[in-house]
């Protein structure tokens, strides 16, 4: 038993539990994801797939290294004590409750790629009313936390490392793709929402966000009246192409056709 505590197995073998079990229960809770419009439209967005590979495969080394080349990578381990990792875990655990609120808020209008199908509308409820991609925020408390808990550096830098790769063009071009659909009113949610840290305030505590707002000033080339704030996503010009969300590599549509919550 020594050597095994010694040798980390039982956080080893955690990982690549909690590794194998978030992508089965997200594929369970969206068992709508491989409809055959949205499988060929991620073929037709060959860059976002590109961006999943590489960003997948960098999570998946980060995970190999901690659990199959654990003496290879040693020499990377942090000096925390045990206590000082586990709360990773719990981390990892909200991160779980934070996507499976996002994957219920979107319903049967999650997907592989971010798809505005006709009759949509933009969606503020649930985790929306608190960030506008709640998922990809999700995904990223995951792996930071599953990389706080291996306590080894190396592990912890290839796994939000291939999210940042993954997140790094999609979620610009997503921007501007929902700027394009939704127009004013995607701009007024985004100076009243933020895009991954949470802009609280007494009206999204309650849900009260209004459908749109008059616009002053000249849109900046982050989609906002005057200029975006400082939580706000990078944008970049120029890209209108349809955009793929994975989460940990699950993805789904921003937009849902879903009543915005007006009260």
């Amino acid at each position: 038993m020594a050597e095994l505590l010694a040798r980390e197995w039982h956080f080893r073998l955690l990982l690549a539990a909690c590794l194998l079990l978030m992508p089965l229960a997200r594929m369970w809770w969206n068992r709508n994801l491989a409809r055959p419009e949205s499988l060929v439209a991620l073929r037709r967005n060959r860059w976002d797939l590109i961006q999943l590979v590489l960003g997948g495969n960098l999570i998946l080394v980060g995970v190999l290294a901690y659990i199959v080349w654990y003496d290879w990578v040693e020499f990377a381990r942090l000096p925390l004590p045990t206590w000082m990792r586990l709360p990773g875990i719990g981390l990892a655990g909200v991160a779980s409750v934070l996507l499976w609120w996002g994957d219920v808020t979107l319903g049967e209008n999650i997907s592989f790629t971010v798809e505005v199908r006709a009759g949509q509308r933009l969606v503020r409820e649930g985790p929306y009313r608190f960030v506008r991609h709640p998922i990809y925020l999700g995904a990223l408390l995951f792996f930071l936390g599953l990389g706080w808990m291996t306590g080894n550096a190396i592990s912890l830098f290839l796994m939000v490392g291939g999210w940042s790769v993954i997140m790094s063009g999609r979620i610009p071009r997503e921007e501007k793709l929902l700027l394009e659909r939704f127009g004013e009113d995607y701009r007024t949610y985004q100076t009243q929402t933020g895009c991954l840290i949470p802009r609280l305030s007494w009206a999204s505590l309650n849900g009260h966000l209004p459908s749109s707002a008059p616009s002053t000033g000249k849109v900046s080339n982050k989609g906002e009246p005057g200029g975006a704030p400082s939580n706000e996503c990078p944008s970049r010009s120029g890209q209108g192409v349809p955009v793929t969300e994975p989460g940990d590599g699950l993805s789904r549509s921003e937009t849902l056709a879903q009543p915005t919550r007006l009260s």
